[in-house]
């Protein structure tokens, strides 16, 4: 009676499967973002947007895997990468943020303090003499 409905309906249920979500795809969530943490527009929503998952199920897959919520999985591993970046390759600070996904040096160096202890300039200090 309503076949473009039905078509519809069915278009979204596969495009938005309600079961089958496993580890395999959170492994593919996790790869995702370790190869696109450089990516200033890397967030929840995009995310969501390309693996065409819910939040609650996004955010509760990466905490079983890492621990943390997907805000600070990101971050956290943008400070991991910036903090080689600043000892091995001698970047600067501002240098150091852009290449490590974030907009702004500002906000690069609170996170980074906030994980760390240090701000990125004393970190360089202290590890470098």
């Amino acid at each position: 009676r309503y076949p473009d409905l039905k078509k519809k309906l069915f278009g979204a249920v596969q495009r938005y499967p309600l079961y089958g979500w496993d580890t395999k795809n959170s492994e593919k969530v996790l790869e995702y973002i370790n190869n696109n943490y450089s990516d200033s527009s890397l967030s929840i929503q995009s995310i969501l947007k390309k693996f065409y998952v819910s939040e609650s199920q996004l955010r509760r897959d990466i905490k079983r895997f890492t621990g943390m919520s997907p805000n600070s999985y990101i971050n956290s591993l943008r400070i991991e990468k910036a903090k080689n970046l600043l000892l091995h390759y001698k970047k600067s600070v501002e240098e150091t943020s852009y290449l490590c996904g974030f907009s702004s040096q500002f906000y690069f160096s609170r996170r980074f303090k906030e994980y760390t202890g240090y701000t990125p300039s004393e970190y360089k200090k202290n590890r470098l003499g």
